[in-house]
């Protein structure tokens, strides 16, 4: 069996056809339309729009035919491709380059066949749109007109439903870009909103303090534990507005952005440094124990911030001892593992931590705390299919493990 060259602009052909990203589409009336209208044209039982692809014939409306897709090797229509005119076959069975194709030795097998080409506008010959019987036909002028005016009408449609499809995904990116504007309008909102509720009562505090102490209205041994106060209410300030600027950056940039592989045990380690402050006050150690070589495949923002309230927290509430992180890979997931030799919880403590609800509870050398880095962190692993797991027993410390996807 002779099998039809390839078109000498091939790769264009293709992309072209590619483009129209109707290939294994669901059938649609328009086309099923035209090759009823053919059939009826040519008075033939078999017509179909052919779509040429790399290795098959695929049909995106077929009448008469059982398969929506051939071999492209053993097609008529791979012949018609290499020209813009109509190829005629009167009868298959006396056609040198069909003849032994199996499609014609079957039983009822294919003897008339018209494949009209569906050119582009660039000259790109995508498809074919064919009538075919089972016994040697012909037609006439008018015919073979009406049909080349139908192969025309389906590029027409085409190029309609290209341009729909354009539209729907231009109309899809205006939506996401004004939601996005939404959540970030809303986050803006909600970080003054919180910067005007918790920032204000330390603040105030401070400066009452830093004036009663001009006005000599502080006694002298007073000083020592208003200024312990004092520590603590900044502390607590600080640590709110680290929380919220980290995440208004992993909103802003959003965790679709945040894709690039990072050294785990390096980013622990910049989180940690920062806090071993307030760990050495209270004679904690925090021991790093990552090991060297782990890699996290994505949301290192996200990593960072969780894994920062955790620690915080984890100091806030251990008296003296030891805060450890240790870390590994289970299947498609980053593990991390926070543990403490501190105060511990109840089980209704425990329950609390995921409720969603901010509280705020002071620590074991009453450490203020805003209450929003949980309730932060809850958010982040809803929004990556995360998970955090929490044992802990009054008086025993806690341990945190937290699930990062990584696929």
């Amino acid at each position: 069996m002779l099998v039809a060259p390839l078109p000498s602009n091939e790769s264009e052909r293709l992309a072209a056809l590619y483009a129209y990203q109707v290939l294994d589409t669901p059938p649609e009336t328009a086309f099923d339309e035209i090759i009823e209208l053919a059939s009826y044209i040519s008075k033939m039982p078999i017509s179909h729009i052919g779509l040429i692809d790399k290795d098959r014939q695929w049909f995106k409306a077929r009448k008469g035919l059982q398969d929506d897709e051939v071999p492209r090797q053993v097609t008529f229509c791979s012949y018609t491709i290499n020209g813009s005119e109509p190829v005629i076959v009167k009868d298959a069975s006396k056609d040198t380059r069909f003849a032994d194709n199996p499609y014609v030795t079957a039983e009822s097998g294919i003897r008339f066949y018209a494949g009209f080409p569906l050119v582009t506008e660039d000259g790109n010959s995508i498809g074919t749109l064919c009538v075919i019987d089972t016994v040697p036909n012909a037609l006439d002028d008018q015919q073979l007109k009406a049909l080349d005016i139908l192969s025309k009408q389906v590029i027409k449609l085409l190029d309609e439903r290209s341009r729909s499809l354009q539209l729907q995904e231009l109309a899809e990116l205006e939506r996401r870009k004004s939601s996005r504007l939404e959540e970030l309008i809303s986050t803006q909102k909600r970080i003054m909103s919180i910067l005007g509720h918790d920032t204000r009562g330390p603040l105030f505090y401070v400066n009452w303090m830093i004036k009663s102490m001009r006005e000599h209205k502080v006694k002298e041994s007073e000083m020592e534990g208003h200024f312990q106060m004092i520590g603590n209410q900044l502390d607590a300030t600080l640590i709110l507005i680290e929380e919220l600027l980290d995440w208004s950056r992993v909103n802003v940039l959003n965790s679709s952005d945040d894709q690039l592989p990072f050294a785990v045990q390096e980013t622990v380690e910049e989180i940690i440094e920062p806090l071993r402050v307030l760990a050495d006050k209270k004679g904690i150690v925090i021991r790093n124990e990552v090991p060297e070589e782990l890699v996290g495949l994505r949301y290192e923002r996200i990593v960072r911030f969780i894994v920062r309230n955790l620690l915080v927290n984890a100091i806030k509430f251990t008296r003296q001892g030891s805060v450890e992180i240790k870390a590994s890979k289970y299947k498609n997931n980053l593990l991390l593992e926070i543990s403490d030799t501190g105060i511990g919880m109840t089980r209704d403590q425990v329950n609390n931590f995921f409720n969603g609800e901010i509280v705020s509870t002071k620590g074991t050398q009453d450490e203020e705390g805003s209450g929003l880095g949980l309730v932060l962190v809850n958010e982040f692993l809803q929004q990556i299919n995360g998970s955090l797991d929490v044992s802990s027993m009054p008086g025993k410390g806690s341990v945190m493990l937290l699930k990062i996807p990584m696929k």
